[in-house]
């Protein structure tokens, strides 16, 4: 049965990922224990047949069906409503728990300072994969046109380290939608999520909300989740285009009209030349990825946000 009173609510949106939200829901109920919760599965109008079966079994979840696609950001914010939790917990379905120690994230998180605090994430060979990230804008763009990107991360992940020696975590700008830990009034307090993001950056603009209301934004590389990342989202194209125009109005949004056509300018650049690479090497290797890829970032060059609205 479903508690009355959970500390937490796991938030899972679904969209055509049954197989892995039923493996996610199992993960859940079977690791975490001393605090109790519940599960708050939020079914996307998925276009494929899903099998829910399982997990209407079990008491602690909380399955609640929309009748339209509403994107990650709008998703969240109508699951939350349904949920009765102190604490949110964003966590795709595409995951798995390897290590996660909740009394003591929970300890981190009463902390008033901190607004979102996120964990370490690894692919299915147990390899780190990017867990936070910088804000977007110009600087950015020119980093990567100038293929600079994989140096600053590498800086980034030093300071990274340097801070969790010292505390345990480090605060960064944003860390991953795949898992974030938010307690519920300041989730409130900041709206929710934007729902103009249909699908990527909106943990960026929830992220930068929060720091200009004053709290820190917090990475734990202790605790450890498995994401296989893209399994809800099957078209490349699709996934770059909502990318690269949300990023343009991430960009408008705080910090104004020049510094979003200036990044729009640099950042279709820094697709069309990607493209061209792609595509090179997928004629000369006759990679049918590359090539596909190629067209991909081609096509998404020549999107501007005005544009694409």
């Amino acid at each position: 049965m479903l508690e009355n009173n959970p500390v937490i609510s796991f938030i899972l949106i679904n969209y055509n990922s049954d197989v892995f939200l039923n493996n996610i829901v199992r993960e859940i109920i079977t690791k975490v224990h001393k605090v109790l919760f519940e599960i708050v599965v939020f079914e996307n109008c998925s276009t494929e047949q899903q099998d829910f079966s399982e997990i209407e079994k079990i008491g602690q979840v909380r399955l609640i069906k929309s009748f339209k696609n509403l994107g990650f950001g709008r998703g969240c914010n109508e699951a939350v409503q349904h949920a009765k939790g102190d604490y949110f917990i964003f966590i795709n379905p595409d995951t798995e728990i390897v290590n996660l120690d909740l009394i003591y994230l929970l300890e981190l998180i009463r902390n008033k300072e901190i607004g979102v605090l996120g964990i370490q994430h690894v692919d299915s060979t147990n390899s780190r994969v990017i867990s936070v990230r910088p804000f977007c804008g110009v600087r950015q763009a020119l980093f990567e046109l100038f293929w600079l990107n994989r140096l600053v991360d590498w800086f980034n992940s030093k300071r990274i380290d340097f801070s969790v020696r010292n505390r345990g975590y480090a605060e960064v700008d944003f860390v991953s939608g795949a898992f974030m830990l938010i307690r519920k009034p300041v989730f409130k307090e900041m709206n929710g999520f934007d729902p103009f993001y249909f699908m990527y950056v909106e943990e960026a603009d929830f992220a930068w909300r929060l720091k200009k209301s004053g709290y820190k934004n917090i990475f734990v590389p202790s605790q450890v989740i498995r994401h296989f990342q893209g399994k809800s989202v099957k078209n490349y194209i699709f996934e770059l285009e909502n990318n690269h125009r949300n990023q343009i109005y991430f960009v408008f949004k705080f910090r104004g009209l020049v510094s979003a056509i200036l990044f729009t300018c640099i950042q279709s650049l820094n697709k069309a030349i990607r493209g061209i690479v792609y595509l090179l090497f997928g004629l000369l290797s006759d990679s049918v990825q590359n090539k596909k890829k190629g067209f991909a970032f081609l096509q998404v060059a020549k999107i501007y946000w005005w544009s694409k609205k």
